[in-house]
């Protein structure tokens, strides 16, 4: 029975370490300012194994919208 709480607790750990700070937030919103350096910072975000589900998801999102607006100042430019 006590292997079930281990488990329950250390699963509870890694959830704790999941979690991004507002330290994190605030530097990948600074570095996203960054033309270019933004596009690489979030494709690296989106598309590695070793990144919390957090940022992943977040830049994973961005890059919808990069693409998306991209795509639509190309439709309004040359129509």
């Amino acid at each position: 029975m006590e292997e079930v709480g281990q488990k329950e607790a250390n699963s509870l750990n890694e959830q704790i370490d999941q979690t991004v700070s507002v330290g994190e937030w605030m530097l990948l919103g600074i570095v996203t300012v960054i033309p270019i350096v933004n596009i690489i910072i979030l494709l690296f975000l989106a598309f590695s194994e070793k990144v919390k589900p957090n940022m992943k998801g977040y830049a994973i999102a961005s890059l919808i919208i990069i693409g998306v607006l991209t795509v639509g100042m190309l439709g309004l430019r040359y129509l």
